[in-house]
């Protein structure tokens, strides 16, 4: 009897728009490439925007048993779509959490990323500061992740997920209606294993260090989720980082999708 070897390929699900300068755009936990559909059109003109959907979320696979959703299990698959597509020295745009996904992957390959900008970025020096800010500013971790509540969650989104895809732009409405719908593109163990790895666990200072390029960060005037006492510091203690507050909440790529653009075309420009 002769073996059977199945192979399981996870390929992440990517949108390719205009030619140009290599500019990569990752949106955050429970957003799609749909999110950036403010900033494609006009960047898109003199570049190449490559927008990536995280592993787990969108339009990506959703594995169950092949992976951790660690960081590294992201960064491992963004390198796959970076060599398939050919990505060298291109400008790396994270929101919110992929932003910590942009700083690892900035750290183990410079030669493929140019410049660095990071919008709203969740960040923590330790375990506690993050869980602490996750249950102020999402109460579904809060009460339905870690609380009794957690089973009666986990049941009601895989039981629904279709219905709450569907009707989602009727209640999440600070976002775009085609966005919302795919904010439920998620499985449970994507969900849960990406908050605690890539927030919670997360380790950017040891990251940072290793990165040489030019890192932007804008961070909002009114938004409960970034603590900006830990922006500070970073500017700080490491000179190749530049901050810029921007008057707006946490969606700044959607209030203030002009500002983004802007910070790219910079980035762009800079030797």
């Amino acid at each position: 009897m002769g073996w059977i070897f199945v192979v399981y390929l996870i390929v992440l699900y990517y949108e390719i728009f205009g030619s140009g300068r290599e500019v990569v755009l990752l949106p955050g936990l429970l957003a799609s490439t749909k999110y950036w559909q403010e900033i494609i059109p006009e960047l898109s003109k003199s570049n190449r925007v490559i927008v990536i959907d995280q592993l787990g979320f969108g339009n990506s696979p959703k594995p169950d048993s092949e992976v951790e959703y660690a960081i590294n299990d992201n960064v491992r698959y963004y390198i796959e779509v970076f060599k398939n597509l050919n990505l060298r020295k291109v400008i790396l745009v994270g929101y919110s959490s992929s932003t910590i996904l942009a700083i690892r992957l900035a750290a183990q390959y410079p030669d493929l990323v140019d410049k660095v900008l990071l919008i709203t970025p969740p960040i923590h020096f330790s375990k506690e500061s993050a869980i602490d800010s996750l249950n102020k500013s999402f109460r579904t971790y809060k009460y339905y992740m870690h609380g009794p509540l957690k089973l009666g969650f986990i049941f009601f989104v895989s039981i629904f997920r279709r219905l709450l895809i569907f009707a989602a732009p009727l209640f999440i409405t600070h976002i775009q209606p085609d966005s919302a719908k795919d904010v439920f593109k998620f499985s449970w163990k994507s969900l849960y294993n990406s908050i605690e790895n890539i927030i919670v666990n997360q380790d950017v200072k040891r990251d940072l260090k290793n990165i040489r390029c030019k890192i932007k960060i804008l961070y909002a005037k009114i938004d409960n989720i970034v603590n900006k006492d830990n922006l500070f510091e970073l500017s700080n203690e490491f000179k190749n980082i530049e901050l810029q507050e921007i008057d707006s909440t946490h969606q700044i790529p959607l209030q203030k999708p002009e500002v983004v653009i802007n910070e790219i075309l910079n980035l762009r420009q800079e030797p």
